[in-house]
């Protein structure tokens, strides 16, 4: 291990800084004995009510629009390791290209994932020319993603697991008994599966006993469909409902994660993803906690939902165990261990190579 000097300066951009994103960074700076670890961002139109108190400090505002950023204009020292999401924030990559020419390190914090589009492989093309040189590491939620940034030729080693968290603190199953109910969490869009996920459930006759948390632009058309629809609530009310649901449902025609699945997963819901989830793969044992079907297929779907509602008493009792099992092992804690040996990795290599 390296000994950090006093003035060692870590920078995490992370556009939206969504909750989840604020509580491994709250793990991360309780963590690390460096001078100071600051977070930018440019914030999305999610309405969380308490960024900076689960953050537990300040953040920077940054705008992509803004190719000209500088550290100094930030009012920031060049940090020694900078840790960014989105290959395409304009104002990210100015610093980024700052902090390497300064002798710093910068990693990739992404969660794309493999889906075989033309974009993906001309993009392969464009990451080996273009962007491979911008990156020293990259940090990923799960097996899916590093399978792609494997494939756009980032090198194995260089690629590590466990970005995306939910927080046990506010989601962690308590025992109590469960509802036999469906939930499902997340926006109210054709992405997201939901027209499938309709149609496999009337055909049924278990719409009723799907609850919908979110908001987006089917909402009206659930209505008509008689979807029970509550909106978007704070992720310590939705904690507090996870706990109570027996099945969460993230039928996804693509999700390149899902933080939803693995909050319900913490809370001991049984799932069914579908096989676009990218977080399905880490959490989901197929047939022992839950199911991955087809993408986009609604007989599918069904089938998988049957298949969950016709399993005995001890099947639920498993499942629920095993999801909580593979949820604890990506927690916001494990997320600062991962970043710590990160940031010790760079900062050794740089060593090295200056002595």
């Amino acid at each position: 291990m390296v000994e950090r000097k006093v003035n060692t300066v870590i920078v995490i951009a992370w556009h939206g800084l969504p909750i989840y994103a604020c509580n491994v960074i709250r793990a991360f700076r309780a963590r690390m004995d460096v001078a100071s670890v600051h977070i930018i961002t440019q914030l999305d139109n999610i309405p969380y009510a308490s960024r900076e108190a689960h953050l537990g400090t300040q953040f920077i505002q940054c705008l992509s629009e803004d190719s000209g950023l500088t550290w100094s204009k930030l009012g920031l020292p060049i940090p020694q390791v900078l840790f960014v999401t989105s290959w395409n924030h304009r104002g990210y990559n100015a610093l980024a290209r700052e902090v390497k020419r300064s002798g710093g390190s910068v990693v990739l914090m992404t969660d794309n994932i493999f889906h075989g589009s033309l974009k993906q492989y001309l993009g392969a093309i464009w990451f080996r020319l273009c962007l491979r040189k911008r990156y020293d590491a990259a940090f990923v939620p799960g097996i899916k993603c590093k399978q792609f940034l494997q494939f756009l030729g980032m090198p194995k080693d260089a690629i590590r697991i466990g970005l995306y968290a939910g927080d046990p603190a506010i989601f962690r199953d308590d025992g109590r008994q469960k509802n036999g109910e469906f939930v499902f969490v997340g926006q109210l869009i054709e992405r997201k599966g939901i027209k499938e996920l309709v149609g496999a459930a009337k055909r049924l006759g278990i719409l009723s006993r799907i609850t919908f948390y979110g908001d987006g632009d089917l909402r009206e058309w659930m209505h008509g469909e008689g979807c029970r629809i509550h909106g978007f609530i704070q992720p310590e009310e939705l904690g507090e409902v996870l706990r109570s649901f027996s099945i969460l449902l993230l039928p996804s025609r693509l999700d390149h994660w899902g933080v939803a699945l693995h909050e319900g997963a913490l809370a001991g819901c049984s799932l069914i993803a579908s096989d676009k989830t990218g977080a399905a793969f880490d959490l989901i044992n197929d047939r022992h906690n839950g199911c991955i079907f087809l993408s986009g297929n609604s007989a599918a779907l069904e089938a998988s939902l049957k298949w969950v509602l016709d399993q005995p008493t001890q099947w639920w009792q498993n499942a629920r165990l095993l999801s909580v099992q593979k949820a604890m092992a990506i927690t916001p804690e494990n997320w600062a261990i991962v970043a710590e040996e990160i940031c010790e990795k760079l900062l050794n290599k740089k060593l090295s190579i200056q002595s």
